[in-house]
């Protein structure tokens, strides 16, 4: 009987340490899991930007472009006397 007690208590004893462990493994990861959420927070915002900053440069690439084209079209309606021709788009 006393044996019986004894390992009884034992186990206890075991379970209550890993209760603790797992305890202490849950403030972990909940602790990673915020620390994962805020760099998702911050790549996002960074990707967001980056994303804003790329679409204003296509934007100015394309209107110095149609700048080019209308010296051009200029230059050459110049040269064969023709009168301007404005585009309505």
């Amino acid at each position: 009987m006393a044996d019986d007690s004894q390992t009884l208590h034992s186990i206890k004893n075991k379970l209550n340490e890993i209760e603790n462990k797992l305890i202490k493994l849950e403030t972990k990861i909940e602790s990673w899991k915020e620390e994962i959420i805020r760099h998702f927070g911050v790549i996002a915002d960074e990707t967001r930007h980056d994303a804003i900053g790329a679409n204003h440069d296509t934007i100015e690439m394309v209107k110095d472009r149609q700048q080019i084209h209308n010296i051009r079209i200029k230059k050459l309606e110049d040269h064969v006397d023709l009168l301007p021709i404005f585009y309505h788009f």
